[in-house]
């Protein structure tokens, strides 16, 4: 057996850079439409930086309609990325200033 492979922490199935992250905290504040089959709300991230200075969260979605994104409660550029076959799409969120070490954030989109 390849026990070499064991150890790979890569996410083959993600676009997201959670290496750089850690997720803390998710808050998740929906209306559910069963007539539509939609969700309508808010999710929030408390984030903190595994990495030395991170620049930008990128996270996965899949059939979202994002209308905007906040940090620290303040609106943030975001991109949503072309879809790729069965990953979804990346939710790429600019922070104002990059985030240290240990440093944490919050993360907000509707």
């Amino acid at each position: 057996m390849d026990y070499a492979r064991c150890s790979d922490t890569t996410d083959h199935s993600s676009l997201s850079n959670y290496s750089e992250l850690r997720v803390d905290d998710i808050a998740l504040v929906w209306a559910v439409d069963f007539g539509s089959s939609t969700l309508k709300g808010t999710a929030t991230l408390t984030l903190t930086s595994t990495s030395e200075r991170l620049e930008k969260v990128v996270l996965d979605t899949r059939d979202l309609a994002v209308e905007g994104v906040s940090v620290e409660g303040k609106t943030a550029a975001f991109a949503l990325g072309v879809p790729v076959g069965c990953f979804g799409q990346a939710l790429t969120v600019s922070l104002a200033a990059p985030l240290a070490k240990g440093q944490s954030v919050k993360v907000t989109w509707e």
